[in-house]
């Protein structure tokens, strides 16, 4: 029962919103991943059974349900995680966020700056998801910016919700060597934009990014689009492609600001991406490594075998407890 709980939390997006919608994936051939643990192979097992389904999130009916149904099972998903996290609202420079603090939380100076995933249509950060992970194995203070979402906010606003986040903990005595900032998905991408924009406008940078499975290419040329599309556990690019059209408005896809992969990354801060071999996202990630270790970046590439988009999310299993660990790890090497 509880690993049929956890796999509905992973395919919300799918299962949860797709109520009309055809199943358009075979699971004939469908190959589990070996060498990760029963849990993980259990939600596999479930995935096959089940099919992958596509859903057009710009369709209104399907986006109302999917922000309803997302921001319900990602609270929950962070209260199995934890079940003492907290999230309290505050405005930061007129955007509303949330801070999340587990008991343990020590207040020393030290702060995380998140942005979080949806495919930038959907998701909150009162619904705290990795946050809560991210917060009990790291101890200190996030703060989940609440930005805007597309389609009824395109670029640029959530980029300028994440700077004015940013530039308030600064204003409120926060050094920016003691600012470190994470993102999954989109959220990723968009955490990789806000500092690439920050650097342009001569703010100082906080001490190290964090990115999970970022989405970093909103023109879709990654190979493993294509390459993996029966293997993600829950992205598909006919899915968040109209996503990607609502966030990205009448702009060019390629705008670095928009598709992190294409920005330049001299004197970007220390980096860590981690991403799975069964996320069709996989290639994002490794070209921009490659992009950013051109320019003299300090990266760490942590690709981990069989994980899917995201799984750092998932409760209950040892990959997403061994990730954010070392998520807690990096940040602790980079803070003064």
């Amino acid at each position: 029962m509880r690993n049929s709980i956890v796999f509905l939390l992973i395919i919300v997006f799918v299962s949860a919103c797709s109520f009309r919608s055809k199943s358009t994936a075979t699971t004939e051939g469908y190959i589990i991943p070996q060498g990760i643990s029963e849990e993980a192979k259990a939600l596999y097992k479930q995935r096959a059974e089940m099919g992958k389904r596509n859903v057009n999130l710009m369709n209104p009916i399907v986006l109302r349900k999917a922000r309803k149904h997302l921001d319900k099972n990602m609270l929950y998903a962070a209260k199995l995680s934890n079940p003492n996290v907290s999230a309290e609202e505050v405005i930061v420079n007129g955007v509303k966020a949330f801070w999340i603090r587990v008991p343990e939380t020590k207040d020393d100076g030290n702060v995380i700056l998140h942005a979080h995933g949806g495919a930038y249509v959907v998701g909150t950060a009162e619904s705290i998801g990795t946050a809560s992970r991210i917060a009990t194995t790291t101890g200190m203070p996030i703060l989940s910016v609440e930005y805007g979402l597309a389609p009824e906010n395109p670029f640029p606003a959530g980029l300028n919700d994440m700077k004015k986040a940013y530039r308030w903990l600064i204003k409120n005595g926060y050094n920016s060597s003691n600012i470190v900032v994470y993102g999954e998905s989109s959220g990723g991408g968009l955490t990789l934009a806000t500092v690439l924009s920050l650097r342009d406008e001569g703010d100082p940078l906080p001490a190290a990014v964090a990115v999970m499975s970022p989405w970093t290419d909103l023109a879709g040329t990654g190979d493993t689009y294509t390459t993996l599309a029966t293997h993600d556990l829950l992205l598909s690019w006919d899915m968040v492609k109209p996503a990607a059209k609502a966030y990205i408005g009448d702009n060019d896809p390629r705008n670095p600001l928009i598709s992190p992969l294409f920005g330049d990354y001299k004197r970007f801060p220390p980096l860590l991406l981690q991403v799975g071999t069964r996320d069709i996202l996989l290639s994002d990630s490794v070209r921009l490594a490659q992009t950013a270790r051109k320019a003299g970046v300090e990266v760490t590439l942590d690709v981990w075998n069989g994980m899917w988009h995201v799984w750092q999310g998932v409760p209950n299993i040892p990959e997403s407890k061994q990730a954010t660990a070392e998520i807690a790890q990096f940040f602790k090497k980079h803070l003064k």
